[in-house]
């Protein structure tokens, strides 16, 4: 796996997250799939992309931990650093903003804007050298829905 091209996939186990890691996959990237909790789906998802000869890492832990992130990352980026990082996870407390608890909203904009970020002591260094990747890849979602696909 030493030259071959890496894409770390967040929530990556169901939907948008699990087309985009085939896609990739398709085009030769080795997947680093990262999911929290549905192991069923992150495992099919694996062996579908094994099946069809790509390559696959299952990387379950949830994006909004950040010590979970930077111990499941760390001993990875230490070999390599993927080319392309895609933060798709994500989730909705659907609700009125005004009313939405405190909890909720932590817990959004954790998955949403936290993992990823560090703070200024660089304690999440080696997760930025994952964002700083030379993301040179582009998915051209047009393809598929000219493809009549959605």
């Amino acid at each position: 796996m030493q030259d071959q091209k890496i894409a770390l996939v967040t929530g990556a186990s169901k939907g948008i997250g699990a087309a985009i890691a085939r896609e990739l996959a398709a085009d030769g990237f080795h997947i680093w799939l990262n999911y929290r909790s549905d192991h069923r789906s992150a495992e099919e998802i694996a062996q579908e992309i094994g099946a069809a000869g790509g390559g696959c890492t299952l990387l379950p832990f949830d994006v909004a931990d950040a010590d979970a992130v930077v111990a499941n990352l760390e001993p990875l980026l230490e070999q390599q650093v993927p080319t392309a990082l895609i933060n798709n996870a994500g989730f909705a407390r659907d609700g009125i903003l005004a009313l939405m608890s405190q909890r909720d909203w932590d817990d959004v904009m954790d998955v949403h804007l936290g993992a990823f970020q560090c703070d200024p002591t660089g304690r999440c260094a080696h997760v930025e050298k994952a964002s700083r990747a030379d993301c040179q890849y582009r998915i051209d979602f047009r393809r598929n829905r000219d493809a009549g696909s959605g």
